[in-house]
């Protein structure tokens, strides 16, 4: 019998999000998984995945917040905007003090602009931007209205200061890491990116994909790992999150 419902996976680094899916596929009775918000080849952390029936309830996570804990490396920058780009740009960072990062922190809080990165998913002409990029192919990108609803320093430690930010749905935190830089006058890219949370889900309850194996070898609580429909009901029917834009 097909299974039906949600998998939280914690996504471990340097494979990409459809890889995550192919895995599912090989491990489980289920023809149709569907993703409710890629992650970076780059990035680790929540994935929330949908399962036979459950995926036409995608509907109810396109716009919830969430959480995002990243470093960015101060005095380079890239094309990509992470460290899986190559180098475009290099300048002094020794110059940048504490002050001047929780400084710029606070002018990013509320509604914003964010131009996307040029590698990214987003379609122009029915293909993503990253096609055009990878060709060297230059393609108006236009901005769009974010929220940035919270944005804390954790550590300053040059070249690297590590962030937390809570943002709304459609939020690149390679363009907010950018723009960062921008604001204190210093290049910088991410080095590392993970989701904490997406709604009321936290990468807490996540699995590995190697622990759902372990599970389906053991045999015991087989799916143990899966949220049922109604439970997922319960946990997004409520939630009203900012909406305009993204």
């Amino acid at each position: 019998m097909e299974v039906s419902g949600a998998i939280l996976i914690d996504k471990p680094p340097f494979i990409t999000s459809y890889d995550v899916i192919r895995e599912l596929k090989r491990l489980l009775p289920v023809k149709k998984i569907g993703h409710t918000g890629t992650l970076d080849p780059l990035a680790t952390g929540l994935m929330i995945l949908l399962l036979g029936t459950a995926t036409r309830l995608a509907q109810y996570f396109l716009h919830l917040n969430k959480v995002y804990q990243f470093t960015i490396k101060l005095g380079e920058e890239t094309d990509t905007l992470d460290s899986e780009g190559e180098v475009t740009r290099r300048c002094d960072y020794s110059g940048v003090r504490s002050e001047d990062i929780r400084t710029a922190v606070q002018s990013f809080h509320g509604l914003t602009e964010q131009y996307p990165p040029v590698y990214s998913a987003i379609k122009y002409k029915g293909k993503p931007l990253y096609a055009y990029a990878r060709k060297g192919q230059k393609v108006e990108v236009h901005p769009r209205m974010v929220n940035i609803i919270s944005l804390s320093m954790d550590d300053f430690s040059p070249p690297y200061v590590l962030f937390t930010a809570e943002v709304s749905s459609g939020t690149y935190i390679r363009s907010l890491a950018k723009s960062i830089g921008d604001v204190i006058q210093c290049c910088a890219h991410v080095t590392s990116l993970r989701r904490l949370s997406v709604g009321d889900f936290h990468v807490k309850q996540a699995f590995r994909l190697q622990d759902i194996q372990q599970c389906l070898e053991r045999g015991d609580n087989k799916y143990n790992f899966l949220i049922d429909k109604e439970t997922l009901l319960n946990k997004i029917k409520n939630k009203v999150p900012y909406t305009q834009g993204v």
